[in-house]
């Protein structure tokens, strides 16, 4: 069984604003395991990113 991991919303801004750690580290998990997020977390990085990161956003979901 593979483990399932709840990315929260501050990971994923850094991850779209390529903060190598953390895509380094979504990289990692994502072999280990499932991600996921919730709607919530979805509606939060919509509103928060700039308007260049909205379709990196779009593939990341």
């Amino acid at each position: 069984m593979m483990t399932r991991y709840v990315i929260d919303t501050d990971v994923l801004i850094w991850v779209l604003r390529h903060d190598p750690e953390a895509v380094r580290w979504i990289e990692t998990t994502a072999r280990n395991g499932t991600l996921a997020c919730s709607v919530l977390t979805v509606a939060e990085i919509l509103r928060l990113i700039r308007d260049y990161e909205l379709p990196r956003a779009r593939r990341l979901f």
